[in-house]
C-alpha cells in the first residue's frame, strides 16, 4: 500500500488503511491497479479529501480489499456503461477488474 500512494499522486488527501499487517502475494497487476483506482479517484472524485482502505482475511486465507472515497461517486446511470469492456477506451481493464471481477 506504501508503494501505491508514494508513485499514485494523492499526497493531498488523507489515506487511512487498515492493511497495514496484510501481507498480499499476488500477481504486480494488483499495485497497478489499485494505482489505476487511486488516480481515478483524485481525477474524477469531485471534491474528496478521504481514500480508505480496508481488509478482512478470510477463513480459508484469501484476502478482501475494500478501496472507498468520500468523492462524489459515480452517478448511477453511467455505472453499467463504465463497468463494460472497451466502454472506456484505453482504460477499460482496471475498472473492470476493480468492479471485483475479471472481465472477458
Amino acid at each position: 500500500m506504501d508503494r501505491v500512494t508514494v508513485t499514485s499522486d494523492v499526497s493531498h488527501l488523507t489515506v487511512i488503511c487498515s492493511c497495514r499487517n496484510l501481507v498480499v502475494y499476488a500477481d504486480p497487476m494488483l499495485e497497478r491497479v489499485m494505482h489505476e483506482i487511486f488516480m481515478n479517484t483524485t481525477l474524477h472524485g469531485g471534491d474528496v479529501t478521504t481514500i480508505t482502505v480496508s481488509c478482512l482475511t478470510k477463513s480459508d486465507g484469501t484476502a478482501v480489499v475494500d478501496i472507498s472515497d468520500d468523492g462524489v461517486g459515480i452517478a448511477d446511470n453511467r455505472k453499467e456503461r463504465i463497468f463494460s469492456r472497451g466502454a472506456l477506451g484505453s482504460k477499460p481493464v482496471t475498472v473492470c477488474i476493480s468492479r471485483g471481477k475479471f472481465c472477458q
